[in-house]
């Protein structure tokens, strides 16, 4: 091509009309040729990867080839080549081969687009080259006389370029360009060998959007080739019994509003596919049936796979990259290390199952998950597996078949992580039991794992000091060494994950699984406080399960009704919290340590706020009847609860402050109703009649335990941020 436009120009500037309609011809013709030989190479290939890399790249070519083919029409509609014409040609030539070059490369599998770039998607679409008008000067319009050698030279230009797309015929067909393509045919008599009927065919072809597999059912059922259809075929069973799979799995984990769109799919599916291939083997065992009906059942066909990945790869697209890039430019030679990143991903997933069925882990709310639906999955996720490197191992070359198992892989499991989730508390539902994607960016959900370690690691803190059974207190330290080394490993693997290219399904695995497993310690450790501070969180739990309740009512009654006891009892819990900071603040008169009483009034300062955060999100599930996030939630509350009963601990410990005084601080902080009592039984009781200012010197040495110490050594915007 390089030496036709060399010539080209050449013949131009010595202004030989002759040659250069002959470089311009052959110019043409030989970049049709060779989109014809790639085009024929990517039907050959089963490597989807591969082959949509190369599809994008041969679009990119046509689109060149369509231009010039459109400014070479321009030029020889007219008497004279103007120098501004030229020029454009010339541009647009240029680009041309800077492209089929890029194309020759693609060969090799360089110059490939991403695996995650858009370009991939858009080669799926028509394969035809950018439209270009094609104007025809009146002297052309005209020449009727020449009509039978126009007619002639078009049926030899359909038959010996089959590959071209479209636009770009539609071009050749033009008269003035046909002028310039007689060059390009050695000998007209033998075009008319070659069928115009088959032409049209093969741009029937390339005007459906179909998949690489169904085009190969489409060429080999018109081929006539019943061993390769059977071996086609084969492959669409196994694509279709794969989508057919992942759409059932998908509905735990998809939003309600997708769920009936994809049982949908999967029905049309399942009775699809068997009349599509009874139809193909028909057809091309039969010379009499006509194609038509395998276009539109692959057609059809085609639409429902690409619908339904529309639909799962939100949920599964993660994994579904991370594991398509393994079989990029697949050899192989690589089949063992694939085998084996894949074995450690689903031990991985494992060592999360055991890890939840082992530990002490109460759900807050209605999970609709068990254990053994949990070991289900994981079961069926490691079948996936074997599957998906099985079918590796005995192919040589990858087809559509390979990306259905894929897509199932990566599916299971994500719907092994999804389980996880609810039973620890981290997935939002909906009143059905349905998954609702949260909104939250990346890091915001990395910060919020962050600071709930931090809360539940300062809960374990202050636990430890008001325990006094040796073996929870050594619990809740092995416990909280558990979530602080996880809460490093996860933050690492996290950031590895952001900044190193997506390349690993095993770095993948390792971020999410870490995260899994944080969590699940977070949960179990959260599980052992209350416990502990099973008096100061006791009425909390009881307030959350009412605005989680309310999910569950089928009348609108009962909803109503549920929604009066929960802000009644959140009302209580607040007016409890700001009656007990109110008397607590008033009792730092008595400590006369000026650090144990700051990082006691922080600790009350933080009482209130924090409750009035439980109380607000508690409300947004009663009022959305969505449950999202508990584990928050309870991080939070056994948070709370551990500062309040460490707050009572420690003003108990404190000489002169009256004993019914102590008890109302302690009744109002466990959310008691009788705290009001106490009051009123002791009709005399006034706040100012049992405190004495520090300052009045009749006070005595305080009593503190060095336990108090431990906590005002903590660094205060540590413990301002865990709280």
């Amino acid at each position: 091509m390089q030496s036709n436009w060399i010539e080209f120009v050449d013949a131009h500037n010595d202004e030989a009309a002759h040659i250069v309609t002959k470089q311009a011809s052959l110019l043409i013709r030989h970049m049709s040729l060779v989109i014809q030989v790639v085009r024929r190479h990517v039907s050959k290939s089963d490597n989807p990867i591969y082959r949509n890399g190369l599809l994008v790249l041969i679009k990119q070519a046509e689109g060149s080839a369509a231009e010039v083919t459109s400014y070479v029409t321009d030029i020889y509609s007219y008497t004279s080549l103007s120098n501004e014409t030229f020029s454009l040609l010339s541009k647009s030539v240029s680009t041309a081969l800077k492209h089929f070059d890029i194309l020759r490369e693609g060969l090799d599998g360089l110059q490939h687009p991403h695996l995650l770039s858009p370009l991939r998607e858009g080669a799926r679409q028509s394969a035809g080259a950018v439209p270009c008008a094609m104007p025809i000067s009146e002297h052309e319009r005209s020449t009727e006389d020449h009509s039978d050698k126009t007619e002639s030279e078009s049926s030899v230009q359909s038959s010996t370029s089959e590959e071209i797309p479209c636009q770009v015929k539609a071009g050749l067909e033009n008269p003035a360009v046909q002028t310039i393509m007689e060059y390009a045919v050695p000998n007209p008599e033998e075009a008319w060998i070659a069928p115009v009927v088959e032409s049209k065919a093969v741009i029937q072809l390339h005007n459906i959007d179909l998949l690489p597999l169904l085009c190969e059912v489409v060429c080999m059922t018109k081929g006539k080739d019943v061993e390769a259809l059977n071996m086609a075929c084969t492959g669409v069973l196994g694509l279709s019994n794969c989508y057919a799979q992942a759409t059932r799995e998908a509905t735990s984990v998809i939003d309600t509003a997708d769920s009936k769109e994809v049982e949908n799919l999967r029905s049309k599916l399942v009775s699809l596919t068997p009349l599509l291939v009874q139809t193909a083997q028909e057809t091309a065992m039969s010379s009499a049936m006509s194609a038509d009906s395998i276009y539109k059942h692959s057609t059809e066909f085609s639409d429902l796979i690409k619908n339904a990945r529309k639909i799962l790869l939100p949920v599964a697209g993660m994994w579904y990259h991370a594991v398509c890039s393994m079989f990029q430019n697949y050899v192989p030679n690589q089949l063992e290390t694939i085998t084996q990143e894949l074995t450690e991903v689903m031990c991985l997933c494992a060592d999360a199952v055991q890890l939840v069925t082992s530990s002490d882990i109460k759900v807050m709310g209605e999970c609709h998950e068990s254990i053994m639906s949990l070991q289900s999955k994981l079961q069926k996720a490691q079948t996936n597996t074997k599957n998906l490197t099985d079918i590796a191992g005995s192919k040589p070359t990858q087809n559509d078949e390979l990306d259905g198992l894929c897509m199932l892989w990566a599916l299971s499991v994500q719907v092994v992580l999804n389980s996880l989730d609810k039973i620890v508390g981290t997935a939002t539902t909906d009143g059905k039991g349905h998954t609702v994607t949260h909104q939250m960016t990346p890091k915001k959900w990395l910060s919020v794992i962050s600071e709930n370690s931090l809360r539940i690691q300062e809960a374990a803190r202050l636990s430890s000091l008001n325990c006094r059974d040796s073996y929870k207190v050594k619990l809740i330290g092995e416990l909280q060494d558990d979530v602080k080394t996880l809460t490093d490993s996860y933050l690492q693997a996290a950031e590895e994950v952001g900044t190193v290219s997506l390349s690993s399904v095993l770095m993948l695995a390792k971020s999410e699984l870490l995260q899994r497993q944080l969590q699940i310690k977070m949960k179990a450790l959260s599980c052992l406080l209350s416990k502990v501070n099973k008096d100061y969180v006791t009425a909390i739990q009881n307030t959350i399960a009412l605005a989680c309740s309310v999910q569950t009512n089928d009348r609108d009654m009962e909803t109503e009704d549920t929604l009066v006891q929960f802000e009644s009892a959140a009302e209580l819990l607040m007016q409890n919290v700001k009656s007990a900071t109110e008397s607590i603040q008033d009792c730092f008169n008595f400590i006369r340590d000026p650090k144990e009483r700051s990082n006691l009034r922080f600790i009350n300062d933080h009482l209130t706020f924090q409750m009035s955060d439980i109380v607000s999100r508690a409300r947004l599930i009663a009022e959305t009847q969505t449950l999202g996030d508990t584990l928050t939630l309870d991080i939070q509350s056994q948070c709370w609860s551990a500062k309040a009963h460490y707050l009572v601990e420690e003003i108990c410990k404190v000489d002169g402050i009256l004993a019914v005084t102590k008890e109302q601080i302690k009744c109002s902080l466990q959310g008691k109703e009788s705290s009001t009592l106490v009051m009123s039984q002791t009709p005399g009781f006034t706040k100012k009649a049992t405190l004495n200012p520090l300052s009045t010197n009749n006070q005595g040495p305080t009593k503190s335990k060095p336990s108090v110490q431990d906590v005002s050594n903590q660094e205060p915007n540590k413990v301002k941020k865990e709280c």
